[in-house]
């Protein structure tokens, strides 16, 4: 789209930074809910969750667990126009955000990541980040 570009933020741990909460801007377009589609991670060798809703600063957003399940080399998925590279040793929680700007919305994709063995303990703490995001009007400051 005319005016669209992508904006990619990755907070990795100073202690280890395999373990990264990212945050990517996907398309604006009219304000519609967020709904994720579980076939487009069906990929060879993961295993898919299903998406689950929650709130981000009163916006619904909805989240997606993927881990790996056999796989032997590195894939992707494709989330709201964004491709990400998933790895095989590596899970992964996608949450997928539509802001609501005056008539249009924003997408904002955060992916937490981490090795398969400490992703539990990690997510516990990047959930606390995301749910701590606000999200900003820069019209009108609310």
């Amino acid at each position: 789209m005319a005016g669209e570009f992508e904006t990619r933020v990755v907070i990795s741990r100073v202690k280890d930074p395999r373990q990264r909460l990212s945050f990517l801007s996907g398309p604006t377009g009219l304000t519609a809910p967020v709904a994720i589609d579980p076939t487009h991670f069906n990929i060879p060798g993961f295993k898919a969750g299903q998406p689950t809703d929650i709130t981000i600063s009163g916006t619904a957003a909805q989240y997606i667990d993927l881990e790996p399940a056999g796989a032997k080399a590195a894939s992707s998925v494709s989330i709201e126009g964004q491709t990400i590279t998933v790895e095989p040793d590596r899970r992964y929680r996608f949450t997928v955000a539509k802001i609501p700007m005056d008539q249009e919305a924003a997408t904002v994709i955060m992916v937490t990541e981490a090795p398969a063995d400490m992703f539990g303990a990690f997510v516990t703490m990047a959930d606390k980040v995301v749910l701590a995001v606000k999200f900003v009007d820069p019209l009108t400051g609310r």
